[in-house]
């Protein structure tokens, strides 16, 4: 593990101390190192000015296909003004025109809060989050729940829709992941 200025981790590495897998691996170039241990950085992260993950690196060094990285995944955090989260690759799990890239990423997840990109179907001035957006690799569709809450601002509701395509609509017509409550208490 290495810590930064900030005293924030920047490197987080694991050793590797298996003969099976090393001899596996090539076992001409480490037959003679099977004793020895092979250290491996898991993951790494930059911090921007206010001491938060910008982004965190996954198997940095990897060479990835899909992507065409140097990385087996990146998790770009965003923040709002208030130091709320309100995304894990937001511009995948939203679409972002001019930004979104299918094989840039394998998930991405967005918190709505203000709703001031009418992503979600109202807004939320009091910090509580408007709704939950995410999208993954997989079949590429955009799923979110709304979240609706009662006069205690207790969550009561939360619906949920999905698009498969852009442009398509949002409806929960194939599956419906919707949940609803009274009094805070969601069944």
């Amino acid at each position: 593990m290495h810590i930064n200025k900030y005293r924030n981790i920047s490197e987080l590495n694991s050793e590797f101390n298996s003969p099976e897998i090393l001899y596996i691996i090539d076992k001409e170039y480490f037959a003679g190192l099977a004793n020895r241990s092979v250290m491996k950085t898991i993951s790494s992260f930059d911090y921007d000015d206010m001491g938060h993950v910008k982004t965190k690196h996954l198997d940095p060094g990897h060479s990835n296909l899909t992507t065409g990285l140097n990385e087996l995944e990146s998790l770009n955090y965003s923040f709002n003004i208030h130091n709320q989260i309100t995304g894990i690759n937001k511009d995948y799990a939203t679409k972002a025109a001019g930004v979104y890239n299918k094989w840039g990423h394998y998930f991405g997840l967005y918190l709505g809060y203000d709703n001031k990109d009418n992503f979600f179907a109202t807004a939320r001035l009091n910090g509580q989050v408007t709704g939950l957006a995410w999208n993954t690799q997989g079949d590429d569709a955009q799923r979110r729940f709304n979240y609706s809450y009662d006069n205690a601002e207790r969550l009561i509701n939360a619906s949920f829709t999905e698009q498969k395509h852009l442009g398509d609509g949002w409806s929960n017509g194939s599956n419906d992941f919707s949940v609803t409550g009274f009094g805070g208490q969601i069944t």
